[in-house]
């Protein structure tokens, strides 16, 4: 009933007439929007009026080139009516680099709420949107979130434009394209999707527009409004989309075949489709020799399952399968455990709880302080529960020794991922023994093989029809050796480079 009514409301603002009288009755209640009337040259047949919002504009924008021009200019000395008038504006007296002409009072309002101005000629019916956006803008700054070593050290930032001119920065090709629009009935929040149009698959670019354009909802300002609807496996853990903050791995992307998603005030970019090893690469992987790139990422890979496997795997073994554990260990294993009251899977949940409650604790206070509390309670809280007789130091050890493990893969999300499974083969573990370690790592088999983001198998380039590609997998060619694009992504131009 409310999506009617909202859409009722929209069609009511798409009928109205633009005139000065409509647009004030819009904004009666709010004393940001600021109206100005102008007599051209001082000729009270030639009156028009200003809008913007106060705050979102460049006054000095608004005085040199809108009023004072309108005011003043020559050009309208021999203006003979209203239309000339309109006629004159539009082709250099208002002197600004960006103006657009429009009859409709819902396209006047959206320029008037990103930024600019608009002057109204209400005996035409029409206004002139003038591009005068002065709002205070954060400065590219060095990514915060993700590894800048030996890559570039600018992030994305809040605003929109700034955006999409770091790309163009990046990418000096005219076959970059991106494309503009709006979502969010109330939000109405620009968005761009930019992809190359020489080697992005048409059929990504084609279901992501779709799958955006049918978003009906009230607000779309965040990346979870659009990463929701756009991705389909809702029923997964694991990140179909690489969510970055650096424009450069937005760029190898897109040079890649992928679409990239930029929402205005999100100093993020969403890349489509992502595949499960998109996550154990890092920026820095293609600043190093590519022996060192292949160890670590072998590495990585060997993490992601160590952390998620290892709490279990030790929960299993000192409770169902002991005769696996050598004597001398065993020995010190059960010496350790002396008066302590808790069963090991209980001691195993506790020590776990606690790592996450960190985690979780690191990540909601200031920054300042959020290091010092995820080391110091670790250090704290594991020395006095070793001392209070409430774990044993071999739980600690293996916990501990997950946490690092789990840190090791580059993707915040993927750590989050971990976790969660890690939970769940404790516990499995603790009923099933090791047959519950192994249903654990079943299901996240079963899980990753039946994604396909867009189409393409989650575990490409391994699970795929296409040619296997290697080159830039869990190991990483010489760069002069990958010369193909991944064929699962299927690009228009296959080849990277020559030879």
């Amino acid at each position: 009933m409310a999506g009617t009514q909202s859409k009722n409301y929209e069609d009511e603002l798409d009928s109205k007439e633009l005139t000065s009288e409509n647009i004030k009755k819009l904004f009666r209640e709010s004393a940001d929007v600021v109206n100005r009337a102008i007599l051209i040259r001082g000729r009270a047949d030639l009156k028009v009026v200003l809008f913007y919002v106060d705050g979102m504009v460049s006054q000095r924008i608004i005085n040199d080139d809108i009023i004072n021009p309108l005011s003043t200019s020559v050009l309208f000395d021999n203006c003979v009516s209203i239309r000339h008038a309109f006629k004159i504006s539009l082709e250099g007296a208002i002197e600004t680099s960006s103006i657009e002409p429009t009859q409709s009072v819902k396209k006047a309002v959206e320029a008037m709420l990103s930024g600019m101005s608009v002057v109204v000629f209400d005996k035409l019916a029409s206004a002139l949107i003038v591009n005068t956006i002065g709002f205070e803008k954060r400065n590219i700054s060095a990514a915060t979130e993700e590894n800048t070593y030996r890559s570039g050290k600018d992030s994305f930032v809040e605003t929109l434009r700034i955006n999409t001119a770091t790309l163009r920065k990046k990418i000096k090709s005219h076959n970059l394209v991106i494309e503009e629009a709006s979502i969010g009935r109330q939000s109405n929040t620009r968005y761009c999707i930019a992809y190359m149009r020489n080697i992005c698959n048409d059929n990504f670019i084609s279901l992501i527009k779709q799958r955006i354009a049918a978003i009906d909802q009230d607000k779309a300002a965040s990346v979870q409004d659009i990463y929701s609807n756009v991705v389909k496996e809702k029923y997964t853990p694991f990140p179909m989309a690489i969510l970055t903050e650096k424009p450069d791995v937005c760029c190898m992307s897109l040079l890649e075949g992928r679409v990239a998603i930029i929402i205005d005030e999100i100093p993020y970019s969403l890349v489509m489709p992502a595949v499960f090893g998109d996550f154990f690469q890092s920026s820095s992987d293609y600043s190093d020799n590519f022996l060192i790139t292949s160890f670590f990422r072998i590495i990585r890979y060997l993490c992601f399952f160590m952390s998620i496997i290892f709490p279990g795997f030790f929960v299993a073994v000192t409770t169902f399968h002991p005769a696996m554990i050598p004597y001398s260990l065993a020995i010190k294993i059960a010496a350790s455990r002396t008066g302590v009251p808790f069963s090991m899977i209980t001691e195993a949940l506790i020590m776990s709880f606690a790592f996450y409650i960190l985690i979780q604790a690191s990540l909601q206070i200031s920054r300042a302080i959020g290091a010092t509390i995820s080391i110091v309670g670790g250090l704290v809280l594991g020395q006095a529960a070793i001392s209070a007789g409430i774990v044993s130091p071999a739980v600690v050890v293996v916990i501990a020794a997950a946490a690092i493990a789990s840190m090791a893969v580059p993707n915040k999300e993927v750590n989050a991922v971990i976790w969660l499974f890690q939970l769940g083969c404790t516990l499995l573990s603790a009923v099933f023994g090791l047959v519950g370690t192994i249903i654990t790592v079943l299901l996240i088999f079963i899980m990753l093989a039946k994604s396909k983001p867009l189409g393409v198998p989650y575990l490409s380039p391994y699970a795929t029809l296409k040619p296997l590609q290697l080159g830039d997998s869990i190991i990483k060619y010489p760069q002069n050796l990958i010369r193909w694009r991944p064929a699962f992504l299927r690009p228009k131009n296959k080849r990277r480079k020559s030879g």
